[in-house]
């Protein structure tokens, strides 16, 4: 069901940028201004400066601007031929080695209830608009929305694995930290054999879609979609398509880390019933280490629903007594039900600790982090009352849920690592050429 297209990428020159390493960045919505900063006094052509413009209300045309003159310098330049992408990426999470492939394509972009892509979280509209403002000015795709796709056969992912046999078409070798969320080494092959092409659009049309990140670009790019389309009285173009990258849901380098919670401002009233009240739905057991990695060792080998409470003085696991999923609000698919990050909201943070929904929205009683080590330190350095360790949600929890037409809870994923934006560009003018 995933309407892959091959293109004419736009990339970095190797000739004029002989280290790619400097000009790639984050995707915008995981960059601090600071490190928008330190990137480009490490190289002005970084492409931060197109994927994230600041400014005034001309940044957008600013950003268009600049890219068309990349262009012209050949900083920017064309492939040859029309083709599909291989990213290897190769990272490390806790000591652990991973390696992830995918596929950089363009996909055709249709309304959600297609069924084609299938969405697990809800939008802003402020992100929305900011992307759609920047599509309009540059008339191309800087980053890549990350979709996974079902391939129980691994027919797809036997594909990629044989031709990254051959020298790469760009090697990416990163400092450490020197790219938010990227992976240490990404390796970029062009596939353009039309052979090889033909049979993974064939194996991608049978597949089923779902977003992993970027819903907020996916809707800004069928908004842009709907908008060319009027403008030409229903026709067809490059803006029919957006720029993505493609990853099975199997594949043994795919990696979500959990988000954490730390809890701040909580009254008293609250506090002095809490422990009485978890123990209705918890086993409280106390733990005697503050070693990041044992604690989270402990978490991952225990049931669904199980959660670390970190407070001043004291470390617990939180076992369920019983099955939680029953007591979760069933206007909810089972899929959601059976979620941690549900039955914590649902059943901890908002009846025993007051966090409802405005509470967690606003600002001052809850944060998040991805770091246990921050967690903890919030804790225990007073700067919090109390924080939660959870375990990460599995990739196939999501697309269950998506498959349920159902939203997982506000910050429930982060896919580690975000492809790095710079690789290569969907740029629309050279598809209509």
């Amino acid at each position: 069901m995933v309407q892959v297209v091959p293109f004419r990428a736009l990339r970095f020159n190797p000739h004029r940028i002989p280290d790619i390493a400097e000009v790639v960045a984050p995707p915008y919505d995981v960059i601090s201004p600071e490190d928008r900063a330190a990137l480009l006094a490490r190289n002005p052509y970084n492409i931060i400066s197109i994927e994230l413009p600041v400014g005034g209300a001309d940044r957008y045309t600013r950003a268009a601007a600049q890219m068309r003159q990349w262009q012209t310098e050949e900083i920017l330049q064309y492939d040859n031929n029309p083709g599909l992408y291989i990213l290897e990426e190769h990272f490390t999470v806790d000591g652990r080695q991973f390696v992830r492939h995918g596929v950089l394509a363009t996909v055709t972009v249709t309304p959600w209830s297609n069924g084609e892509v299938l969405p697990h979280e809800f939008t802003l509209p402020g992100p929305k608009q900011d992307r759609l403002d920047l599509l309009r000015a540059c008339q191309a795709n800087i980053s890549p929305i990350f979709l996974l796709f079902d391939d129980p056969d691994n027919q797809v992912q036997n594909i990629l694995r044989k031709a990254t046999a051959g020298d790469p078409l760009q090697h990416i070798a990163l400092a450490p930290g020197s790219v938010p969320h990227a992976a240490d080494v990404s390796r970029l092959w062009a596939i353009t054999d039309e052979g090889q092409v033909a049979r993974l659009l064939k194996l991608f049309a049978a597949r089923q879609a779902y977003i992993a990140d970027g819903h907020h670009r996916y809707e800004t790019a069928l908004t842009y979609r709907q908008e060319q389309a009027a403008r030409t009285h229903g026709g067809s173009g490059p803006w029919d398509r957006a720029l993505m990258f493609l990853v099975a849901v199997n594949d043994p380098g795919l990696a979500v880390l959990p988000i954490h919670r730390i809890i701040r401002n909580i009254s008293s009233s609250w506090l002095a019933y809490f422990h009485a009240r978890l123990a209705e739905l918890f086993e409280l057991i106390p733990l005697d280490t503050r070693s990041t990695p044992d604690l989270t060792s402990t978490l991952d080998q225990t049931a669904d629903g199980s959660f670390l409470l970190i407070e001043r003085d004291a470390l617990h696991l939180l076992r369920p007594r019983r099955d939680l999923a029953p007591l979760l609000p069933y206007d909810h698919s089972p899929a959601w039900r059976s979620l941690d990050v549900s039955a914590l909201h649902t059943l901890v943070l908002e009846p025993m600790l007051g966090l409802g929904e405005r509470e967690v929205e606003g600002e001052g009683f809850l944060t998040y982090t991805r770091s246990a080590q921050e967690a903890l330190d919030a804790v225990h350095t007073d700067q919090a009352q109390l924080a939660f360790l959870l375990k990460p949600t599995r990739p196939e929890q999501l697309c269950a849920i998506a498959r349920a037409h159902d939203r997982m809870p506000q910050k429930s994923t982060f896919f580690f690592p975000k492809p790095v934006t710079g690789t290569l560009i969907y740029d629309h003018q050279a598809a209509m050429t």
